[in-house]
C-alpha cells in the first residue's frame, strides 16, 4: 500500500495530482505550519511571461497553522481577477468553462478559511481526473500538531498500513529516511515525473494551465500518464 501526503496547495502543478492517483491514500495536510507567499496561496500560469495568481490571506495569521489562516477581506476580488485573466489568455479554450465555474462556485461558498478553499478546489479536480484514491484530512485524524515531518509521516503510514511513502523531490532535503526504515517502511520520491512531463511535452505550472490549454487534453490523458509513470517510473526502482 502506497500512501502520499501534502499541504493543502493552490491549484498545484500535474505531479501533485499523478502522485495523488499513483497513491492508496492520500492525506492533506492541512494543519502544518502556514508558509505565506509560497505555493498555498499562489501558483504561476504562463501569459508570456509568469504570471501569479495570488489569494490574499490575513497578515496576522501568517504563523498559524494553515487550516487557522483566514481569506483576505479582498480573496473574492482576487478571483474575479484570476477568471479575467483566464477568460483573456485561454477564451478559445473548451476547459475554461469547467475552472470559471469552479471558481464562481467557491466565492457563493463565503469560506472563511484558505485550507476550506483550496481543499474544495483540490477535491473538485479530483473528480474531474476521476481519482479513486483514498483522501483523508489530517486535522480530523487525531495525530497532534508540531511532530517531526518524518515521524508524522511514518505515523500516517502506520495508522493505514501503508508499506511506502511516496514523496515529491522537494521533500528529499529533511526527510530522516532511518525514521521509515526502522519501521519497515519504505520511501519512494517522485522525481522522474520530471522526465515524463518532458516525454509529453507537458508544462510544470499551475494544473489551471495545462487544464485550459486545448494543446493536449489533459483529462482524457491522465489514465494513460498515471499508468506510463508506474510501468515505466514508479515500479522500475
Amino acid at each position: 500500500m502506497n500512501l502520499s501526503a501534502h499541504q493543502p496547495n493552490f491549484f498545484p502543478w500535474l505531479g501533485y495530482f499523478v502522485k495523488v492517483a499513483i497513491s492508496d491514500i492520500h492525506v492533506i495536510l492541512d494543519d502544518v505550519e502556514f508558509s505565506k507567499n509560497n505555493w498555498i496561496n499562489r501558483n504561476i500560469i504562463d501569459t508570456g511571461k509568469d504570471s501569479y495568481l495570488t489569494i490574499p490571506v490575513k497578515k496576522s495569521d501568517s504563523n498559524k497553522p494553515i487550516n487557522q489562516v483566514r481569506l483576505g477581506e479582498e480573496y473574492k476580488f482576487s478571483i474575479n481577477k484570476i477568471i479575467k485573466t483566464l477568460d483573456h489568455q485561454y477564451k478559445k479554450s473548451d476547459s475554461l468553462t469547467f475552472i470559471k465555474n469552479l471558481l464562481t462556485e467557491s466565492k457563493d461558498k463565503n469560506f472563511i478559511f484558505l485550507s476550506e478553499l483550496n481543499v474544495f478546489y483540490l477535491t473538485n479536480i479530483f473528480k474531474f481526473f476521476e481519482i479513486s484514491t483514498s483522501i483523508y484530512k489530517k486535522s480530523e485524524l487525531n495525530l497532534g500538531i508540531g511532530l517531526n515531518a518524518s515521524i508524522l509521516l511514518t505515523e500516517l503510514c502506520n495508522k493505514y498500513d501503508c508499506s511506502n511513502y511516496i514523496s515529491g523531490i522537494g521533500s528529499k532535503s529533511y526527510i530522516d529516511e532511518s525514521k521509515f526504515t526502522s519501521r519497515k517502511i519504505s520511501v519512494t520520491y517522485t522525481e522522474d515525473l520530471q522526465l515524463l512531463f518532458e516525454e509529453y511535452n507537458l508544462n510544470k505550472n499551475s494544473i489551471i494551465q495545462l487544464i485550459c490549454n486545448e494543446q493536449f487534453d489533459i483529462k482524457s490523458k491522465f489514465p494513460t500518464l498515471v499508468n506510463d509513470y508506474k510501468k515505466n517510473y514508479l515500479y522500475k526502482r
